[in-house]
């Protein structure tokens, strides 16, 4: 897939979404506190129907011999859920232009992509979200070009999600193994914590899915970490901190988040990853023309 071609789809699937999203809110008709925010990094445990491209400028990628360059990748983010919010199914098409890891050159396509065929909520309270999911790794990128890890993998997935007030916590555990490919097990993590101005919340007060306010602003504070457990690099460790910030234009439902991901281990993939993301949580139904406006 040439970049052209790969602008053109990104600039179509946005065109289409935004086409279809008037008079809808966020997380339109779920009964999830406002406080809860999709962060950076972090996955949340509540359910919804979501579509979302992630951005990422990485800097200060090693090509070898000392060397570091600039790195690009783009993520469409497709998620479903069912009507009650129970369960649902996400996937992720990855695609980059990244150095080479061997040469001068760059190389750029699509990236592995990763599919949870089932998401299912364990504990669902407006306050309080406890889900589980099976994500599976596909090897769709190349390895050789550094587009991909040549590994098939399952991992199995918990969500947290807590709100307190205009407060609002969120926590991923992760434990998975390669299916196929190089020897491998991992443990991945991440912890984060976030703050809504949302007018009129009194602290421990339950906030509505949809503030009576145009704009809400949420800066976030998120840690997360990986660890392998096996294979020829067992025992290394992979840290970072993200600074983000989000801004949810409440009568449409688009929120647009900003962040900076800052490794504190040695290991990692880029010095310092820029990060933008724009999304929302339109109804699939109505995007396919299934389903008509709720009266208002």
């Amino acid at each position: 897939m040439t970049n052209k071609l790969r602008h053109r789809v990104a600039f179509s699937t946005l065109s289409f979404i935004a086409s279809t999203s008037q008079h809808l809110a966020h997380e339109e008709g779920a009964p999830f506190s406002g406080a809860i925010i999709d962060p950076p990094i972090l996955h949340h445990a509540h359910i919804e129907n979501e579509q979302r491209l992630n951005f990422f400028a990485l800097r200060g990628v090693a090509i070898g011999n000392g060397a570091k360059r600039s790195g690009y990748a783009a993520e469409l983010e497709l998620a479903y859920g069912s009507k009650n919010f129970k369960y649902g199914f996400e996937v992720f098409l990855p695609v980059s232009n990244m150095p080479l890891p061997d040469g001068p050159g760059r190389a750029a396509g699509l990236g592995d992509i990763e599919v949870r065929p089932l998401k299912y909520a364990l504990v669902m309270k407006p306050d309080f979200v406890l889900s589980t999911a099976s994500a599976f790794g596909l090897p769709t990128g190349s390895k050789q070009d550094g587009l991909g890890s040549g590994n098939t993998s399952l991992m199995q997935l918990l969500f947290l999600d807590k709100a307190l007030g205009n407060w609002a916590g969120g926590v991923n555990l992760g434990l998975g193994t390669n299916l196929g490919g190089e020897r491998e097990s991992e443990f991945e993590y991440g912890v984060g914590l976030a703050y809504s101005f949302i007018r009129g919340t009194k602290f421990g007060q339950a906030v509505p899915a949809r503030p009576n306010q145009k704009w809400v602003l949420s800066p976030s504070i998120e840690l997360v970490g990986r660890r392998i457990l096996q294979g020829d690099t067992a025992g290394t460790d992979s840290v970072s901190l993200i600074p983000g910030l989000t801004f949810w234009h409440v009568p449409s439902g688009w929120q647009f988040r900003f962040g900076v991901q800052i490794p504190t281990t040695r290991e990692r993939e880029a010095d310092t990853a820029l990060i933008f993301q724009v999304g929302n949580h339109l109804n699939w139904g109505r995007l396919l023309g299934r389903k008509k406006d709720a009266p208002h």
